[in-house]
């Protein structure tokens, strides 16, 4: 039985970039206030000035959503090389 493939799909948002360039994953969201938000908590209101300072900056961007592929690594028979 094979299963269809669901195709990628591309939507855009905002993301906290590091001075590197790259994204700190979880942060991605709607608005760049909400993606500060998952940096700077009600208990640490100051956390996001602190990445500032190291120079991380939101930033709009894409993102590719997929549905990961799983294959297993059991030999289809007996005595075969994975």
């Amino acid at each position: 039985m094979t299963q269809r493939a669901i195709p990628p799909s591309f939507t855009q948002g905002y993301a906290i970039m590091t001075p590197g360039g790259s994204i700190i994953e979880h942060t991605y969201r709607r608005t760049p206030e909400e993606a500060i938000a998952t940096i700077a908590t009600p208990e640490d209101p100051d956390r996001w000035r602190a990445f500032e300072e190291h120079g991380c900056t939101v930033q709009f961007v894409y993102a590719r959503i997929f549905v990961p592929q799983y294959f297993s690594t059991k030999p289809d028979r007996e005595g075969a090389e994975p």
